[in-house]
C-alpha cells in the first residue's frame, strides 16, 4: 500500500518514486504541496524517463487538486529544463484552457437557456392573464356593466382596467 509507505522510504526508490509520490499524494488539499514531486521529476527525467514525467504530469492534473494550476505548471517548467517537457506541458496547458472554455461556454449556454424559459413562462402568463382580462372586460362591458364594477370582479383598480383596455385597441 503506497499511502503507508513514508516520503523517506519514497527516496529509496530511484525510478518509481515519481510514481509513488504521485499515487500517494494525489488526495492532498494542493499538490503544490509535495515539495519533492518536481525534484523526482527532474531526477527521472534526467535518467533518460520523459515519458514517464509527462505521464505523471497528466496522471496529477485529471487526478490531483490545485488551487493554482498556472503556479504549478509555472514551477515545473521553472525546475525542468528539458525542452520537449516544457512543450509537453504548454500542450497540457492550452488542453485545460480549451476545456475549461468549453466547460464555461456550456454552463453559460445552460444558464441562458433556463433564464430564456422562466422570462418566457413569465411573460406567457403576463399575456395570458391580459387576454383573460381584455374577454372578460369586453364581455362584461357588452352585458352593460360599468367600469368600477368590473375592476371590482376582476380585483384590479379602475385605473389597471383602463390602461388594459387602452393597450388592447393598441394592440388589435
Amino acid at each position: 500500500e503506497v499511502n503507508q509507505l513514508t516520503d523517506e522510504m519514497i527516496e529509496t526508490h530511484r525510478l518509481i518514486k515519481l510514481m509513488e509520490y504521485c499515487f500517494k499524494h494525489v488526495y492532498a488539499s494542493d499538490i503544490l504541496i509535495i515539495k519533492a514531486l518536481p525534484e523526482a521529476m527532474q531526477e527521472l527525467n534526467e535518467a533518460g524517463y520523459p515519458h514517464l514525467v509527462i505521464t505523471s504530469i497528466k496522471y496529477l492534473i485529471e487526478r490531483a487538486e490545485t488551487r493554482n494550476s498556472d503556479k504549478f505548471f509555472d514551477h515545473l517548467t521553472t525546475i525542468l529544463t528539458d525542452d520537449h517537457i516544457r512543450s509537453e506541458i504548454v500542450t497540457i496547458q492550452q488542453q485545460l484552457e480549451k476545456r475549461g472554455e468549453e466547460r464555461g461556454i456550456k454552463i453559460g449556454k445552460e444558464d441562458g437557456i433556463r433564464i430564456g424559459k422562466e422570462d418566457g413562462m413569465r411573460i406567457g402568463e403576463q399575456r395570458g392573464q391580459f387576454n383573460t382580462y381584455c374577454k372578460l372586460a369586453n364581455n362584461f362591458l357588452a352585458k352593460g356593466y360599468e367600469l368600477e364594477d368590473i375592476a371590482s370582479l376582476l380585483e384590479i383598480t379602475r385605473e389597471e382596467l383602463e390602461r388594459i383596455l387602452k393597450t388592447q385597441e393598441v394592440v388589435q
